[in-house]
């Protein structure tokens, strides 16, 4: 009885070329396409191992840079860490980082697509078909921004270890902003503030131009976080958050035939010598440098901010510096994403033990006290961008070795658990449909 075993290259059985050459091509093809698929995970697991030889604290102060602090990760963060670590670190991009992020990934998948049209590594497909890949890559990136902004995931958390030291946020929204979250109300802000591990958060919504009310939420509810009433307003061209005043107030003092102008003393005629008006950040620093601010950020989570930062950072701490101002952060959040980019720590010993009004009163008098070393920023580490276009164009692998390096040693086995385990069910996966389709 004849073999029907097709000849192999090399056996001895040379037949014709036209005989041996389809098969020795498939061959190739599939033993070129194994290998891809376990260089994944050994590539992948190498770098895991490599990045570690690196690793660097996750957080520092912002003005000195020094490593500060730490995260508290929940178990349920550390499960899903492949998620979590990926959407912290696209939350702390500039506005520029995530137009270079998308573009580098759709140039990675043309690399992708022509590299295996070149080598043949796939059958040439029809326009129809690149056409659909092409779009599922572009759909897939912007389902990856959807479960960024609206996905309630696990959050890392600022570890407050100093019992004298109030961690807060000065800048926060609810839906009773315009530009806010519909559902997101004051207790769904307490709850994110809760799970980023701040012990204050000022709720400064926007203040209608129609009416002089501000947004005034409970003091306290079944979170830990407490809530203090606030209020932003745009005055003179800039956005401010003013503290321990009146929206009349504040109003009066804005609107005035002179405004208050003045070197940042915080004095003025309108506004009580308590209060405390905050720069906050996008803003323009020639018109910030001369106005009546008690403290600035200098780290504020919108990508708008960032994107100034990215630009004028080292001007923002030199404005800050010439006029004594205290350094503050705002997470400027309206409901969307659940990462915290930076916490501002006061000291204030006994805190726990004030009323709220005494403790919003204390808050103030320390930003008023221009800085004294009680009130620093503890920010992420973050990949800040360049100018030229080298730098913009590096921003995939930039965040991404960034972010490995900053991992603790619980979410690098989380990562390798997750590759591994996908890599052994897709490998499940194909050779059950490779079954069904011989059968």
């Amino acid at each position: 009885m004849t073999s029907t075993t097709p000849p192999v290259p090399g056996d001895g059985r040379l037949e014709t070329p036209l005989g041996i050459l389809p098969v020795y091509r498939e061959s190739a093809r599939r033993d070129l396409g194994w290998v891809a698929i376990i260089r994944v995970p050994l590539v992948l697991s190498a770098l895991l191992a490599l990045s570690a030889m690196f690793s660097v604290a996750p957080l520092r102060d912002a003005q000195t840079g020094v490593a500060e602090g730490r995260l508290r990760l929940p178990f349920s963060y550390i499960v899903l860490a492949p998620l979590g670590d990926v959407l912290d670190a696209m939350s702390t991009l500039s506005v520029r980082q995530h137009v270079a992020l998308m573009v580098s990934a759709l140039a990675l998948y043309a690399m992708w697509r022509t590299r295996r049209r070149r080598f043949r590594l796939s059958p040439r497909p029809s326009v129809l078909a690149e056409f659909a890949g092409a779009t599922a890559v572009v759909l897939s990136l912007a389902g990856a921004y959807l479960v960024l902004t609206l996905l309630d995931r696990p959050m890392s958390a600022l570890d407050g270890s100093n019992p004298n030291e109030v961690i807060v946020d000065f800048h926060s929204h609810t839906n009773a902003s315009w530009d806010g979250r519909r559902s997101f109300t004051a207790e769904r802000n307490r709850a994110w503030h809760d799970a980023a591990g701040f012990d204050v958060a000022y709720v400064t919504d926007h203040l209608p131009s129609d009416r002089m009310t501000a947004s005034v939420p409970p003091a306290r509810g079944l979170g830990h976080t407490l809530l203090l009433p606030s209020f932003e307003i745009e005055c003179q061209g800039m956005h401010v958050v003013v503290l321990g005043a009146s929206p009349a107030e504040a109003r009066a003092w804005c609107n005035g035939d002179q405004p208050d102008w003045l070197d940042g003393s915080g004095a003025s005629g309108a506004l009580s010598s308590s209060a405390v008006v905050i720069g906050t950040l996008p803003g323009r620093l020639d018109q910030l440098a001369h106005a009546d601010v008690s403290s600035m950020e200098v780290v504020d989570g919108s990508p708008r901010a960032l994107e100034q930062l990215a630009r004028e950072d080292s001007r923002v701490m030199a404005v800050a510096d010439r006029y004594g101002l205290s350094l503050v952060t705002g997470s400027n959040l309206h409901g969307w994403g659940r990462t915290a980019v930076a916490w501002t720590a006061i000291e204030i010993p006994g805190w726990r033990g004030l009323s709220p009004e005494a403790l919003d009163a204390k808050i103030r008098q320390h930003l008023r006290a221009r800085p004294d070393g009680s009130v620093h920023v503890i920010e992420r580490r973050r990949v800040r961008p360049g100018e030229s276009a080298v730098s913009l164009v590096s921003t995939l692998p930039d965040v991404a070795w960034t972010m490995l390096v900053m991992m603790s040693p619980s979410e690098r086995l989380s990562w390798m658990t997750w590759i591994w385990v996908m890599w052994v069910g897709s490998g499940v996966l194909t050779r059950r449909s490779a079954r069904r389709i011989a059968a």
